[in-house]
């Protein structure tokens, strides 16, 4: 097996890695700090869809939230350990699925030029 094979499988895990916890966060966010997520446009997960969202309104939510949350914890997750666990998962997976996504194109780039 290649390591661009190795590494696009690496890359698919932490994909879905990364959308399961952000479900996760989000959930906690809708059940337990429902002001909030009104406040972050009622963004939508990529497996879960909470009561009320509006699939492409909550869409654009969604990528805003994601993004945000990779680089900074939102003030409410502070006092919840377990959302702040799952920031950490999320972090951690993205930065190993960035690397093998890069090592993908290296090994492309390289190959090909």
């Amino acid at each position: 097996m290649s390591m661009e094979n190795i590494c696009g499988a690496i890359f698919f895990i932490t994909g879905a890695i990364d959308f399961y916890y952000f479900d996760k966060i989000l959930k906690a966010e809708y059940s337990r700090h429902y002001d909030q997520w009104l406040k972050d446009g009622s963004p939508i997960g990529f497996f879960w869809v909470p009561k009320g969202a509006k699939l492409l309104a909550g869409g654009f939510s969604r990528d805003i939230s994601s993004f945000k949350w990779i680089f900074s914890s939102p003030d409410w997750a502070y006092n919840d350990k377990e959302v702040m666990k799952y920031l950490k998962i999320m972090r951690i997976s993205g930065a190993i699925g960035v690397i093998a996504w890069l090592i993908i194109v290296i090994g492309v780039v390289t190959k090909y030029a």
